[in-house]
C-alpha cells in the first residue's frame, strides 16, 4: 500500500490553523485600527474643548483681558513681521543650516537677544523691545496654561504671511530642555511653506480644522480682531495650535493588541485541539477503517483470494456508514466480476488454442509458399488479420502440361469464414479436375456453394489455368481483384469481365477469358487485404504502389519480389491494426533457355552469369548448379585471363533439354589449347 504523504488529519489541522489565523488576524487588525480611530477621537474631542476654551478667551468682549490679550498678539505680529522683513535674507538663516538645533538656537540668541524669550540682557533693551518682551511672556505663559488644560503635547501660536509661510511666534514650552531638533516653534519668526496636504476640513468640530502628520495631531483655531462699532470685517491676527504626540496612543493601542492576540492564540489552539478530535473520531477514523478494508481487498486480489467478505464496521449514522455499505456491495460485486473473468479467461484460453490448431489445419491445408519446376516458379504468402482467415490460395497440376492457379477471399472473418473457406476450396480443387472446361466446373463450384447459403457468405476469387503448350492462361474472375502479367513489355492488369461472386446465384453463366502467357511472363494475384490497407491518415495503399513494385521485377528473384511488396507495405501502415487479410500467388513461366551476352572484360560478369543463371533455373538440383558454377567459373575465368584482346566479347547460353543442362561458351578470342606450351607454370612439376 502506498504511504499517505499528506493524511487528511494534518489537512485538518492545518485548515484549522489557517482558518483561524485569518479569523484571529482579522479581528485584531479591525481591533486595532478602531482602537487606533477611537483614541485618536477622544483625543480630537479633548483638545476641541480647550480650543473652544481658547475662543472664548480671545473673543469675549466683555472680559477685559480679551482685548489685552487680543492687542498683545496683534502687536507681537506687528513687530517680529517688521523686524523680519527688514533683514535680508543672509541675516535669516534656515535651520538646514546648521547641523544641530543648539546650533541653530544659539545663532538666534547671539544675534537677535531681542527676539528670544530666556535672554539675561533685559538691562540693555530698548523701551520697544523691552515691551515686546512683556507681550512675548505674557502670551507665552496664557499658551503653557491651555497646554496644562489640554494635556497636550505642545500649545504655539504663528500667523500665515502673504507668500502662505507659517511663522511661528513662541509656544508654551519654551523653557523645555529636551526639545527635539524639529521643534521650531519656540524661535519666534521661523517658517514654514505650508503644504496642501497639512490642511484638511474635519467634522469633528465646525469651528476648528486639524490633521495628523508625522505621528503628531495637530488642531487649531484662528484668533480674530475683536469686532468694531463701525462693523468693518474682523481679521485673522494669528492662530493657536495644540499637537499631541500619537506615539504614546498608539503604543497603549499595541499593547491591547499584544493581550488580545495572546487571548486569541490560546483559544484558537484550544479550538483546534477540539476541531481535530471531533474530526478525527467523526471522519478520519471511518475514512481510514475504509481505506484499510480496500487495501485488504487489494490484497486479496493479488493472492486470488476472495473467499470471505471484508467487514467493514462503521456505525456513524451518516454519510460515512453508507460509503462503507458500498464499499461491501462493491466487494461482492468484485468476487462475482472475478469470478465471471476467471471463467471467461480459461473460455477464451481454449477458445485461443482451438483457434491456433483451426489456424494451424488451415495453413498446412494450403500448398507450400515455394514451387519451382521446369515449367514454372511459384512465391505464395498469407497474412491473416485474425487468427483464421478466409483468404486462401493454390495451385497445382490439372495434366502435364496445364497448371491451375487460384486466389480467393472468403467475406466475413473468424471461424465462419473459415469453414466456408475449406468447402469452397476443395470444390474449386475437385471441380477443376473433374470438368472439361473451366467454366462449367466454376459453374459447379457456385451451384453448390449456393444452395443452404443461409450465413450468405460468398466467395470472391480469381481462377485461371495455365496452359504450356498453348503458352496462354484461361481464366475466369468471380468478382475478385484484376491480376497483373508482367514481362518485357511491362506491367499489365489482366482486365476483363468481372463475374458474380461465387455462392450468391445458383447457374450463374460464367464468362472465361484467355490470355497470351509466354515463358518469362509473371502473373501477380492477390487478394484486396493489399491494396486496402490503410496507414493512420486513412490512406489505401492502392494499386499505384503495387504497380510501382512490380515494374522493378525485372531481373529480381520472386523471393525478392514478395519481399519488396512486404516491405513496402510495412513501411505504408506505419504499424497500424491490420484489418483484413492479405494473400499473394505469383506464378512465373520460367524460359528453358538463357543467353547472356557481355562486351567487356571483367572477372564481375562470372558472378552475374552465376546469379542470373540461378534465378532461371531455380528448378534444377542444387548438385547440377554447383557443377554449371564450376563450369562457368573455369571457362571465363581462362578467357578473361589468357585472352590478349581488350575488345573481348563473350555469350553464355543455357538450355534445359529433359532432365539434361546444356551451357555453351562462345567467344571472339583467339584459340587456346592450354597443353601446347609444356612451360606453363602449372605443367612444369610434371
Amino acid at each position: 500500500m502506498k504511504k499517505t504523504k499528506f493524511p487528511i488529519l494534518l489537512k485538518v489541522i492545518l485548515l484549522g490553523i489557517g482558518v483561524s489565523i485569518l479569523t484571529a488576524g482579522a479581528a485584531l487588525t479591525a481591533s486595532y485600527f478602531n482602537q487606533k480611530k477611537s483614541a485618536e477621537n477622544f483625543l480630537i474631542d479633548n483638545v476641541d474643548y480647550t480650543l473652544d476654551a481658547i475662543d472664548d478667551v480671545f473673543t469675549d468682549v466683555e472680559d477685559p483681558n480679551t482685548a489685552v490679550y487680543v492687542g498683545y498678539l496683534n502687536d507681537i505680529k506687528s513687530y517680529v513681521k517688521d523686524k523680519y522683513d527688514s533683514f535680508s535674507p543672509e541675516e535669516k538663516p534656515s535651520i538646514d543650516d546648521f547641523e544641530t538645533f543648539e546650533e541653530f538656537a544659539s545663532f538666534y540668541k547671539v544675534n537677535y537677544p531681542w527676539i528670544y524669550p530666556q535672554d539675561p540682557r533685559m538691562g540693555f533693551l530698548t523701551p520697544e523691545e523691552a515691551s515686546f518682551k512683556v507681550k512675548y511672556y505674557t502670551i507665552l505663559n496664557l499658551m503653557g496654561n491651555f497646554q496644562m488644560s489640554s494635556a497636550g503635547q505642545s500649545v504655539f501660536v504663528s500667523y500665515v504671511d502673504d507668500s502662505n509661510n507659517m511663522v511661528f511666534l513662541g509656544d508654551s514650552r519654551m523653557d523645555d530642555s529636551e526639545r527635539k531638533p524639529n521643534d521650531y516653534f519656540h524661535v519666534p519668526g521661523y517658517y514654514y511653506q505650508i503644504k496642501d496636504s497639512d490642511y484638511f476640513d474635519d467634522s469633528h468640530h465646525s469651528n476648528h480644522r486639524g490633521y495628523i502628520l508625522n505621528g503628531f495631531l495637530t488642531r487649531f483655531t484662528p484668533i480674530y480682531t475683536l469686532p468694531t462699532n463701525d462693523g468693518e470685517p474682523q481679521e485673522i491676527i494669528a492662530t493657536i495650535y495644540i499637537q499631541y504626540d500619537l506615539s504614546k496612543v498608539y503604543s497603549e493601542a499595541q499593547n491591547t493588541l499584544l493581550n488580545e492576540l495572546l487571548i486569541l492564540g490560546l483559544s484558537s489552539l484550544a479550538l483546534i485541539a477540539i476541531y481535530t478530535a471531533f474530526s478525527y473520531l467523526l471522519f478520519v477514523r471511518n475514512i481510514n477503517k475504509l481505506s484499510k478494508s480496500s487495501s485488504e481487498i487489494r490484497q486479496k486480489l493479488v493472492d486470488k483470494n476472495m473467499n470471505e467478505i471484508v467487514d467493514i464496521s462503521v456505525k456513524s449514522n451518516d454519510e460515512m456508514e453508507t460509503l462503507a455499505e458500498s464499499f461491501v456491495e462493491m466487494e461482492r460485486a468484485i468476487i462475482n466480476y472475478v469470478d465471471i473473468i476467471h471463467k471467461e479467461t480459461q473460455e477464451k484460453e481454449r477458445t485461443n488454442a482451438e483457434l491456433s490448431i483451426a489456424s494451424k489445419i488451415q495453413l498446412d491445408s494450403l500448398p507450400a509458399n515455394k514451387f519451382e519446376d521446369g515449367n514454372t516458379s511459384i512465391r505464395t504468402y498469407i497474412k491473416t488479420a485474425k487468427e483464421v482467415g478466409g483468404d486462401f490460395y493454390d495451385y497445382f497440376y490439372l495434366d502435364d502440361h496445364r497448371l491451375a492457379v487460384l486466389v480467393s477471399d472468403v467475406s466475413g472473418k473468424g471461424i465462419p469464414a473459415s469453414l466456408f473457406m475449406m468447402k469452397g476450396k476443395e470444390l474449386l480443387k475437385y471441380s477443376l479436375a473433374s470438368h472439361d472446361s473451366l467454366s462449367s466446373a466454376i459453374k459447379h463450384v457456385n451451384n453448390r456453394l449456393s444452395k443452404n447459403n443461409k450465413e450468405l457468405l460468398f466467395i470472391t476469387s480469381f481462377i485461371g489455368i495455365i496452359d504450356f503448350k498453348k503458352n496462354e492462361i484461361r481464366y475466369i474472375n468471380a468478382g475478385h481483384e484484376k491480376p497483373y502479367i508482367v514481362n518485357s513489355k511491362g506491367v499489365h492488369k489482366l482486365d476483363g469481365e468481372s463475374n458474380v461472386v461465387l455462392g450468391v446465384e445458383e447457374d450463374y453463366p460464367f464468362i472465361e477469358e484467355s490470355h497470351p502467357f509466354n515463358k518469362g511472363d509473371l502473373i501477380f494475384m492477390f487478394t484486396d487485404g493489399l491494396n486496402e490497407s490503410i496507414n493512420h491518415s486513412y490512406e489505401e495503399f492502392g494499386y499505384q504502389r503495387i504497380e510501382e513494385n512490380l515494374s522493378k521485377v525485372n531481373g529480381e528473384s520472386l523471393d525478392n519480389v514478395v519481399d519488396n511488396i512486404n516491405k513496402s507495405l510495412e513501411e505504408f501502415v506505419s504499424g497500424e491494426e491490420q484489418f483484413d487479410d492479405v494473400t499473394i500467388l505469383i506464378a512465373k513461366y520460367i524460359d528453358s533457355e538463357l543467353k547472356l551476352h557481355y562486351e567487356k572484360k571483367d572477372y564481375e560478369i562470372i558472378t552475374e552469369i552465376v546469379d542470373k543463371f540461378n534465378q532461371s533455373f531455380p528448378y534444377v538440383s542444387e548438385g547440377v548448379k554447383a557443377s554449371a558454377g564450376i563450369v562457368i567459373d573455369e571457362l571465363v575465368n581462362n578467357l578473361i585471363s589468357y585472352e590478349k584482346r581488350e575488345d573481348l566479347v563473350i555469350d553464355v547460353e543455357f538450355k534445359v533439354v529433359g532432365s539434361d543442362l546444356r551451357v555453351r561458351i562462345i567467344s571472339n578470342g583467339d584459340d587456346y589449347n592450354p597443353f601446347a606450351n609444356r612451360k606453363e607454370k602449372y605443367l612444369e612439376k610434371y
